[in-house]
């Protein structure tokens, strides 16, 4: 299975070099994010542990619920280190 694994990730980082994209990409972190968007998009957890071959237990470990305003304010500390005139952002 690892063996498999670390295919995948040698290929997406192929994929990504081609498409300009960041090369960091991992399996894992591809698997993470696509959970993630489903669940932000509306489609239940069930269905996700579903069509990931998970139990809903699991999926939720990918999906805990986060503090969408302190991550913006997270952000905005890192960039106004940079730029003192960055505008703040609302809340999406």
């Amino acid at each position: 299975m690892r063996y498999m694994i670390y295919l995948v990730n040698v290929n997406l980082k192929r994929v990504a070099k081609k498409i300009s994209i960041s090369e960091d990409i991992t399996f894992y972190a591809a698997r993470h994010t696509y959970a993630s968007m489903l669940y932000h998009n509306g489609v239940s957890m069930s269905l996700i542990a579903q069509n990931m071959g998970r139990d809903v237990a699991n999926i939720e470990t990918y999906l805990k619920e986060f503090d969408v305003q302190k991550i913006i304010d997270a952000n905005e500390v890192i960039w106004k280190l940079k730029d003192p005139n960055f505008p703040k952002i609302d809340e999406p």
